[in-house]
Order: structure tokens, then sequence, then C-alpha cells
């Protein structure tokens, strides 16, 4: 029997109460900052620092994402996001050595200024382990940003917290579970009532294909079989278990 949306956030407040006590020691228990791993595909999440908004009007939220696809587009796939005023969502899976440096030979010169990428060159790469590139890759992409938000609202210090985290995705059903968990983020947080209308996230991209970003449609929409039935998952029951180290985090 399919569970409506709005009934299944209706039962995680109270089911979270109960679980709280074996997310805080599972919470321990996980490496949120392993390497990143050729292949592999990770749930990459940060806020604010001090849990403070990285976002505070729509021209931030489409500049983190040019931003973003800029930098990480040439190291790791993109399958779904979800920006919401004080952190973010991301599900990537890491490129390998050969498809990195055949990013860097086929650098954008229109999106990318000099006709180079940021990092990493292929000197770089022939001498670093992808896990390196990568973290650094991502590291530099948010230093970036906080650089710009920083200026643009006159302050200093860290925007956002220290060292983004990452979980890799371990099933099929994790990641199926993880991708509508970001999708309808926005709806858990009681930002807005129905999560298909958050302008932020890849969801309506994907949906109506219409995405100007390197977003892995395609292969999102051949995953859950269908247009039809990635809209129709998105509604249903979320398997929270396979989500426990999220709790603490929201």
């Amino acid at each position: 029997m399919t569970t409506s949306l709005k009934t299944t956030y209706i039962f995680v407040p109270n089911y979270r109460k109960w679980y709280l006590p074996f997310c805080i020691i599972y919470r321990f228990m996980k490496n949120y900052f392993s390497p990143l791993q050729p292949g592999k595909v990770y749930h990459i999440y940060n806020r604010g620092n001090n849990h403070e908004n990285i976002f505070f009007n729509a021209e931030n939220y489409a500049y983190f994402l040019r931003k973003y696809f800029m930098y990480i587009a040439p190291v790791a796939y993109t399958y779904a996001y979800c920006l919401l005023p004080n952190h973010f969502h991301i599900a990537v899976k890491i490129k390998s050595k050969a498809a990195i440096r055949e990013s860097i030979l086929a650098a954008d010169n229109k999106q990318i200024a000099g006709g180079k990428l940021p990092y990493p060159t292929l000197s770089i790469l022939e001498q670093t382990d992808i896990e390196t590139i990568v973290g650094e890759v991502f590291r530099r992409f948010l230093l970036s940003y906080s650089k710009s938000i920083n200026k643009q609202r006159q302050r200093d210090g860290s925007l956002f917290q220290k060292n983004f985290k990452r979980l890799e995705v371990t099933s099929a059903r994790h990641f199926n579970n993880l991708v509508r968990y970001i999708h309808t983020n926005p709806q858990l947080h009681k930002l807005i009532e129905d999560f298909a209308e958050w302008p932020y996230s890849s969801y309506l991209p994907i949906l109506n294909n219409c995405t100007p970003y390197n977003l892995e449609r395609e292969e999102i929409i051949k995953y859950f079989g269908g247009i039809d039935t990635f809209s129709k998952q998105h509604k249903e029951y979320i398997d929270w278990k396979l989500l426990e180290y999220l709790y603490l985090e929201d």
C-alpha cells in the first residue's frame, strides 16, 4: 500500500523520537570524512557555520550551481541536488582517472576562463591520487563560493561548517531513498507545502528535462524505470532506516 508523502512526514517525528538513542551511537560509528574513491556513489552535504544561512537570494542559489558544475563536473557525475537556505544535499559518483582526463582535455572555453579547468591540470592528475584530487576540488569550490558571499554580505569568517560530509551509498535501495530524500527535503523542513514546487533542487529539471547543467538525467530516469515511475516514487514512503545518519543533521 502506497503511503502519501504527507503521511510519511507526519510519521517521521515520532520515528525519530524512538530511534534517536540508536542514531547517536550510529553517528559516532560512521566516518563522514572518508576519501572519495573513483567509481563509488556518495551523499555529499554540508550546512552553514553555526546553522546560519548560506543562500540569501535567488542569485546566490544560481551562482552556487554555476560554480558547482564548473568545479565538480570534471571529477564527478551528479545525480541529484537540493539547496536550502542553510544547507545542501548532493548525490554524486566519482569519475575514474581516465574520465577526469577526458574532462580536462574537453574543457569548454566558453564556460571556463582561459579554456582551462581551475584544478586539476593533467600533470597534477598523473602525479596525485584521485581521492586527494576530488577532495581538493570540493574544498576549492566551497571556498570560492564562500569568498563571493562574504564579499557580497560584507562578512568575515567561515561560511560553511568545517569539512563537508560525505557518506558512501552502499546499495540500490539506499540510492533510491537518498534521491527521493534529497528532492523532498524542502517539504521535510516545512519550507514549502509541495516539494515539487521548490525551485532549487534537481527534481523539476529531471522531470521537465530542462537543466542547463551536466546532470545525469537520463541515468536517473533509467534507474527509476521511466519518468512516470520517477514522479510516482517521490510520493511514496521513504525508508528512514537507510538514512539514519541524517537524523541528527536535519
